[in-house]
C-alpha cells in the first residue's frame, strides 16, 4: 500500500513537471518568434524601436551619442523606462528632462528599469537590449507562475498557456512597458501568501509596488483575507513595502526637487463609465469603416466581454479564488473609471487593460466551455491582427 502511494505521488510529480516544462518550452518558443518578428519585420533590426522614442520628448543624455529610431510625437512609456534604466538613481540632471512632463510620477515605477540596468550591467549599449529582452523573459516567468497558481487550485497547467492569447501581452512587449512584471510580482505575492510564506510574500509585494501603482490591489487582496481570518499581526508585515516605497519617494523629492508631486494617474481617470460611454458614442458619431476602425471596435468589444465574463466567473467562484476575484474587481473598477484619453486609442487601453485580461483569463478553467472558446478564439484573432498590423505600420 505504501509503495503504491509513493508510485502514485511520483507519477503525479512527473506529470506536473512535464506539463510545466512543456509550458515553458512553448512560451519560450512563441516569445522568441514574436521578438524576432517585432525586431526585424517591425523595427528593421533596430532594437531601439521597442521603446517608441518620440520626437517631442528629450532623449536620455546617455543616448545622445547613439543612433536611435525616433517616431513623430510624444512616443510612449517605453522611452521613459529606457531613460530610467540608463540612470535609475537620476544622477545625471538631464535625465529628469527625459522623463516627460511628470518625472516624479515616472520615477516611482523604478523596478522594471532597475532590472534592465542590472541585466545590462550598467552599460548603456547593453541596457538598450536588456530592457526589451527581459520583458519577453518576464512572459516566460509569468506563465510559470500562472502554472504554479493553477496547480495550487488543482487545475490543469495547460490553462496557463491562454496567457499567450491575450492581445495586451503583445502590446506591452512591443512597447517595452512594465505591466507584465507588475502582474508577475503581484501574482507571486498572492501565490506565496496562500503557501504561508511571509518572507516571499512581502518581497514580491514590495517589488510589485515599486513596479507599478496598480500593485496596491495585491496588497488589498491580501489585507482583506488577513482581516477576514483575523490574522491581525500580519498587517505589520504588509506595512514594510510602503515604508520602503516612502523612502524612495523621499529620495525622489530630494533629487527632482521641482515642487511637483502630483500623480499623472489622476489625469487618466474620470467619473465611472463616462469614458466608456464616450468611447461607445465615438463609434457612432464618426464611423470611418476603415481597418483601424474595425480593429478598434473589435478590441473594445472584446475587452468589455472579457471584463464581464471574468467578473461573472470570479463572483460565482469567489470562495475558491478570493485573491484573484479581488484583483479582478479592483482592476475593473479602475477600467470603468478610465477617461477618454486612455480609451481613445486601442494601443493604450489594450496595454493598461492588461491586468483585467490576465485575471479574467487565469480563471478560465472555472468558466463554461462556450465562454472559453469565444474568448480564446477572439483574443487570438485580435492578437494576430495587432502583431501583423503593428509590423506593417511601424
Amino acid at each position: 500500500m505504501f509503495n503504491r502511494q509513493n508510485k502514485s505521488k511520483t507519477l503525479h510529480q512527473f506529470k506536473y513537471h512535464r506539463s510545466l516544462w512543456l509550458n515553458v518550452i512553448i512560451t519560450l518558443g512563441v516569445a522568441i518568434m514574436i521578438f524576432l518578428i517585432f525586431l526585424f519585420a517591425g523595427f528593421k533590426g533596430d532594437i531601439t524601436g521597442f521603446y517608441c522614442i518620440g520626437s517631442d520628448i528629450k532623449c536620455s543624455p546617455l543616448l545622445e551619442k547613439q543612433n536611435v529610431r525616433v517616431v513623430q510625437g510624444n512616443g510612449n512609456d517605453g522611452q521613459l523606462f529606457l531613460s530610467l534604466a540608463l540612470d535609475p538613481l537620476l544622477l545625471n540632471p538631464a535625465t529628469k528632462d527625459a522623463l516627460g512632463g511628470n518625472p516624479y510620477y515616472r520615477a516611482k515605477r523604478i523596478m522594471f528599469p532597475v532590472l534592465g540596468y542590472i541585466f545590462g550591467s550598467g552599460n548603456p549599449q547593453m541596457i538598450i537590449y536588456s530592457l526589451a529582452i527581459i520583458n519577453f523573459i518576464g512572459l516566460v516567468f509569468l506563465v510559470i507562475m500562472a502554472s504554479c497558481w493553477l496547480k495550487q487550485h488543482f487545475k490543469p497547467l495547460k490553462w496557463a498557456l491562454v496567457i499567450l492569447a491575450i492581445p495586451s501581452i503583445w502590446t506591452i512587449l512591443s512597447m517595452s512597458t512594465s505591466e507584465i512584471y507588475c502582474i508577475l510580482f503581484s501574482l507571486s505575492a498572492l501565490y506565496f501568501f496562500r503557501k504561508n510564506n511571509t518572507f516571499l510574500t512581502i518581497v514580491f509585494l514590495t517589488v510589485a509596488i515599486f513596479t507599478r501603482e496598480t500593485a496596491v490591489f495585491a496588497f488589498l487582496a491580501i489585507l482583506l483575507q488577513v482581516i477576514f481570518k483575523k490574522n491581525y499581526h500580519y498587517i505589520f508585515y504588509l506595512i514594510i513595502p510602503f515604508i520602503l516605497f516612502a523612502l524612495w519617494n523621499i529620495y525622489l523629492n530630494n533629487v527632482i526637487n521641482d515642487g511637483v508631486a502630483n500623480s499623472a494617474f489622476f489625469e487618466i481617470i474620470s467619473v465611472p463609465f463616462v469614458g466608456i460611454f464616450q468611447k461607445i458614442l465615438s463609434f457612432f458619431s464618426n464611423p470611418t469603416f476603415s481597418i483601424n476602425y474595425f480593429f478598434d471596435l473589435g478590441c473594445f468589444i472584446l475587452l468589455m466581454l472579457v471584463a464581464f465574463t471574468g467578473a461573472t466567473t470570479a463572483w460565482k467562484n469567489f470562495k475558491e479564488i478570493p485573491e484573484i476575484a479581488i484583483m479582478l474587481f479592483t482592476n475593473m473598477l479602475l477600467l470603468v473609471m478610465f477617461a477618454k484619453k486612455i480609451l481613445g486609442d486601442s494601443f493604450d487601453y489594450l496595454r493598461v487593460g492588461g491586468e483585467v485580461y490576465f485575471y479574467s483569463f487565469i480563471i478560465l478553467p472555472w468558466a463554461s466551455r462556450f465562454v472559453k472558446i469565444i474568448l480564446i478564439v477572439a483574443s487570438v484573432v485580435i492578437s494576430l491582427g495587432y502583431i501583423i498590423g503593428f509590423c506593417l505600420n511601424t
